[in-house]
């Protein structure tokens, strides 16, 4: 297969996506993480009303499964708010966003590496909309909790100052 063959691709996730729900069920992590994957692909083919309706099945499994506070709902809603963002839907991609902040910070506590990256993600949002205080304010939040947890001499850290 090819780079960029999305129809083999589709072909074979949609034939594993078949196998998992055979062998699990509808309601089963491997089914909601090849959801997301699918989704995925859907976005890497600019096809995205289809890709959202794929992140929404997973979210629907994550919920069922682990309830409003684990780290799988927490990234399938940051997915999902990226994609608001690309079809260019501030207010729905920045409730999904914070949503997945306020889980993980829930999960981790406010000084957590997977928290300052996702106040990073919305802050990149924010620039992208001409929001820069806000945007500031968040990268800023990402900076602080990088510098706590690895000091000023770490990629995160220096990778947080080119934006």
């Amino acid at each position: 297969m090819g780079r960029g063959d999305y129809s083999k691709a589709e072909e074979f996730f949609f034939k594993s996506l078949e196998i998992s729900r055979n062998l699990y069920g509808e309601n089963h992590v491997a089914v909601a993480s090849i959801l997301t994957n699918i989704a995925g692909l859907y976005v890497a083919k600019c096809d995205l009303p289809k890709a959202e309706e794929f992140y929404l099945r997973s979210i629907k499994i994550d919920l069922t499964l682990f309830g409003e506070n684990n780290q799988s709902l927490a990234t399938s809603l940051s997915n999902l708010g990226s994609l608001y963002f690309a079809m260019e839907n501030l207010s729905k991609g920045e409730e999904l966003q914070k949503k997945s902040v306020k889980i993980l910070q829930n999960l981790f506590g406010d000084n957590n590496s997977m928290v300052a990256m996702s106040l990073n993600t919305l802050g990149k949002f924010y620039f992208q909309f001409g929001k820069f205080q806000m945007a500031e304010a968040f990268f800023i939040k990402a900076l602080k909790i990088y510098r706590n947890l690895w000091g000023e001499n770490h990629f995160d850290v220096e990778k947080s100052y080119k934006i």
